[in-house]
């Protein structure tokens, strides 16, 4: 007779105890790595959201006083030559009340005529550069941009009284 000798129940199936348990372990801790780097990123966000907010509702005065601006020298019986005033002394313009979240913005206007040729002859563009700044803030500075918000340079024809937008640039 062929005696083998068969090891008890318990002894067979000792390998696998404690498997679901570690496999367990590995997920709860994957889990929470996972959430680990969520709530670090969701913090970031949350903190950089209002300065964002501030940001870009402080373009959005400037843009909207800038597009007031085009409109207030179009508006005149010619535009672009004169309105501005010497470099010195631009001519400011004003949303009279501060903007919705109290952003009170002045755009500076000052003229840049510049000659074309065009069909054989010299012609004088009427051209108008528009600085956006904060109204209690540092003051807009031509030569290097500090305290600008949006600086625009804007064409007003002379012969169909067309306005073109010739460059748009924000700042932060």
């Amino acid at each position: 007779m062929n005696a083998r000798r068969i090891a008890p129940r318990s002894l067979r199936h000792a390998d696998d105890r404690g498997a679901a348990l570690l496999f367990a372990l590995g997920v709860m801790i994957l889990v929470g790595l996972i959430s680990a780097g969520m709530m670090a990123y969701i913090t970031t966000a949350v903190r950089g959201r209002s300065t964002l907010d501030t940001l870009r509702n402080r373009q959005y005065a400037a843009d909207a006083g800038i597009e007031y601006a085009i409109t207030q020298v179009n508006a005149l019986a010619v535009p672009g030559q004169t309105i501005c005033g010497p470099p010195a002394h631009p001519t400011y313009y004003s949303l009279g009340a501060p903007l919705p979240n109290n952003i009170d913005i002045r755009v500076e206007c000052e003229n840049a005529p510049t000659p074309v040729f065009v069909s054989g002859r010299f012609v004088q563009q009427r051209n108008v550069i528009l600085r956006a700044c904060m109204q209690a803030g540092v003051a807009c500075d031509s030569t290097t941009g500090v305290g600008t918000i949006i600086r625009a340079q804007v064409n007003f024809a002379q012969q169909n009284g067309t306005v073109v937008i010739q460059s748009w640039s924000v700042n932060g």
